[in-house]
């Protein structure tokens, strides 16, 4: 069986890839190969963030996509990179099992912080089951964070409430940060639905890229198999972000060229002086 891709677009992606990739890599002359440079990009990024952690407490690889350091003032720094395959079994149920262990080993150090930074600026999603559980170690109660309805024949389905339980161990509760930019994305975005029905929460960066449906996926009589995007997310106010993205709360180009050149992230001391 042979899947194709004949027809994906994205246009927040389209736009980043031009502005910091292709615009970037045409005006260096260090890097002779785009591979290089992305790679380079990557590493200068994570340079930067590295340069505001508190040198008294190391920071912590948990997986694959989630990492965890320590602030100034009392503040943690979770970057969550993706919302699945977070470990080799790669399978649903391993990558909740595995946010029940990284949550449960930070959460010692979490509970005593004043603030806590979410980075979701490179996460492209998965799944929202995975979203939603270390969502739950951020609550203390049940919590609706929106509905859910997918394309029928006659419009759409009756909405279902989309409700996540607080997690069975200890829970951070105090004010967050989340960190977005035009490639967070899917069940990134979910996450962001179910943060902001949260109180003491501040969504800074650019608006995410607004791919909130799952994919349909559908087989052509050739064998080609292709998907479709047939679903409907709303928030506690009935209002969808599809396409156009969730909003933030202030608004900090992600990766401009500004703060590259100066090794700074305007939007991580942004969130430092809120939590402060």
């Amino acid at each position: 069986m042979m899947t194709v891709f004949f027809a994906m677009h994205n246009i927040k992606w389209e736009q980043f890839k031009s502005r910091v990739l292709e615009e970037g890599f045409s005006q260096q002359n260090e890097f002779s190969s785009f591979r290089e440079f992305y790679q380079a990009l990557n590493n200068k990024r994570s340079r930067i963030i590295a340069s505001y952690f508190d040198e008294k407490y190391p920071p912590q690889q948990l997986n694959r996509s989630l990492f965890w350091a320590s602030l100034p003032h009392e503040i943690g720094y979770l970057s969550i990179e993706d919302m699945s395959e977070y470990t080799k079994e790669n399978t649903v149920q391993a990558d909740i099992d595995e946010v029940d262990r990284a949550m449960r080993h930070i959460m010692p150090i979490l509970r005593n912080a004043k603030g806590l930074v979410i980075d979701l600026r490179w996460n492209s999603g998965g799944y929202d089951v995975v979203s939603q559980r270390i969502l739950s170690y951020l609550i203390d109660k049940p919590l609706l964070i929106g509905s859910k309805s997918f394309r029928t024949e006659n419009g759409f389905s009756k909405p279902t409430n989309i409700i996540v339980q607080p997690a069975n161990f200890n829970r951070y509760l105090a004010p967050i940060v989340v960190l977005t930019s035009g490639i967070t994305m899917s069940a990134a975005e979910s996450f962001l639905l179910g943060v902001a029905a949260r109180e003491h929460v501040t969504i800074i960066g650019e608006p995410s890229n607004g791919g909130f449906s799952d994919s349909l996926p559908k087989q052509l009589p050739n064998g080609w198999s292709f998907t479709l995007s047939n679903e409907r997310y709303t928030d506690t106010k009935d209002e969808s972000y599809e396409f156009r993205g969730y909003p933030v709360d202030k608004y900090f180009e992600y990766l401009n060229a500004s703060d590259l050149k100066a090794n700074k992230d305007s939007a991580l001391i942004e969130a430092m002086n809120i939590l402060h």
